[in-house]
């Protein structure tokens, strides 16, 4: 599955770095098995970023919150199964991506929120495999 990137360059989130301060990068992730030492060495490898892992079901309610706004960026490496999402939830995602936030969502992360039919229009593309669940 290829990487689907949406970035806004007049987003609100990001901030001039002519300071040479490093970049704050939110990571979301689930209980999912990963080569973890690998996936967070390739951002650790970049000297101007920062980043700091979230994982669900908290990571949700995080994404809803001010707390959001002091990241620059928010990647997307998470699968999410056992998440239903509520609707204040919902309203507090699509909130958060109207609001321009540059984000990221990597190979299975297209698999997320798939109870939600308001997803792959968010994201921009849709899973179609054998079953709409895996």
């Amino acid at each position: 599955v290829a990487s689907i990137l949406l970035l806004s360059s007049c987003s609100p989130f990001r901030r001039m770095n002519n300071s040479g301060k490093p970049l704050d990068v939110l990571i979301i992730t689930d209980n999912r098995k990963f080569n973890r030492e690998a996936f967070f060495a390739m951002f650790d490898s970049f000297n101007n970023i920062r980043r700091t892992e979230k994982k669900h079901p908290q990571a949700i309610d995080f994404i809803g919150s001010d707390s959001i706004k002091t990241y620059d960026a928010v990647v997307f490496y998470d699968m999410p199964e056992n998440v239903v999402l509520t609707q204040k939830q919902k309203q507090n995602l699509i909130r958060f991506f109207e609001s321009g936030a540059p984000i990221v969502f990597l190979h299975h992360s297209i698999l997320s929120y798939r109870e939600w039919d308001l997803f792959p229009e968010i994201l921009g593309g849709r899973y179609y495999g054998k079953t709409p669940l895996i």
